[in-house]
């Protein structure tokens, strides 16, 4: 009885030519060697030295798994590449196909270690948006887009709920956790820090200058800004430190409230000062205000001569909150 040079088994095919009829390895299943992969393209198993060509890191060797799909019009080759000159084996892999004519660049395969366990933005690289968030409960890391949300720095600073949150937790055994909130229309950035399972207060972070941060008071009960200081009362922060300019004038009374400040401005106590007022006669008069913890800025008193509508009442004076 001729002995066939393979093993046959029921249900497989009696016709040699319908068996596999190339090599996927040389004898001894010995890595085909390629000095250029871009021409390794029929499937198989290979072995590429540092020299070679287009390999994923010029000097280092690879051994490369290559696998074809021949179709009627269009041909794909996809080539994964294992680094086998480090400790830990590094993988790429590409493509080619006949439809755009050129090998795709190689791309790493993450290893588990470099694996992101958690995703920080959207698969549009967007920062992850969220809608009434308690952000004391926010203490993974991550980057964020918040509205309405609540625990932000709104109530004590008198600002809007929306903004960017980014949240940076520090791996240790003393975990800690630091939030920073950037304000959407204002950019007015605030951070707070929980080490030891209580949120800090929020504390806005230092602007460049006053300067550009000076706001109008809107002023009331018929006070008006004094025209010779050039610009209408104004208040602006500088981290902590709360600034206050201007002149007004008016037929005062005492105990007269000629406007308010926004919260986030406003003293914890009540901040007092005393101004002199710019007269046109000889005679001196000096002012006393005081600003509420609820932003009320009122003329306490008044020493000297009679204060007149024309009188400047100056109102230079800063506070810590």
């Amino acid at each position: 009885m001729q002995k066939v040079p393979y093993h046959m088994v029921e249900g497989l095919p009696e016709n040699p030519d319908l068996f596999q009829m190339y090599k996927l390895t040389q004898d001894g299943g010995k890595r085909w060697q390629s000095t250029d992969l871009n021409n390794s393209t029929n499937e198989g198993f290979y072995y590429a030295s540092g020299s070679a060509l287009n390999i994923p890191i010029s000097g280092r060797s690879y051994m490369v798994d290559v696998k074809n799909n021949v179709g009627e019009f269009i041909t794909d080759i996809l080539q994964v590449a294992y680094e086998s000159s480090t400790s830990v084996t590094n993988m790429y892999f590409r493509r080619y196909s006949t439809a755009g004519g050129t090998w795709n660049s190689w791309v790493k395969i993450p290893l588990p270690s470099e694996v992101q366990l958690g995703k920080v933005f959207t698969d549009s690289g967007k920062t992850l948006s969220l809608t009434s968030p308690d952000l004391d409960a926010l203490t993974q890391s991550g980057f964020f887009y918040v509205t309405q949300s609540t625990n932000g720095p709104s109530v004590e600073f008198g600002v809007t709920t929306n903004g960017f949150l980014d949240v940076l937790v520090r791996d240790h055994s003393n975990v800690q956790v630091k939030q920073i909130f950037t304000t959407f229309d204002s950019s007015r950035i605030f951070t707070r820090i929980n080490n030891t399972g209580v949120w800090t207060r929020w504390k806005e972070l230092s602007a460049l200058t006053a300067t550009t941060e000076y706001t109008d008071i809107t002023l009331i009960n018929g006070t008006t800004a004094y025209s010779g200081s050039g610009y209408n009362p104004q208040f602006a922060k500088v981290g902590n430190q709360v600034y206050i300019r201007g002149e007004v004038k008016s037929d005062f009374s005492l105990g007269r409230i000629i406007g308010y400040l926004p919260a986030g401005y406003r003293p914890s106590q009540k901040h007092r000062f005393v101004q002199s007022t710019f007269v046109t006669t000889p005679q001196q008069e000096i002012d006393r205000w005081s600003i509420d913890t609820n932003g009320a800025i009122r003329l306490d008193g008044t020493w000297g001569q009679d204060g007149a509508i024309t009188d400047a009442y100056a109102l230079h004076t800063s506070f810590l909150i």
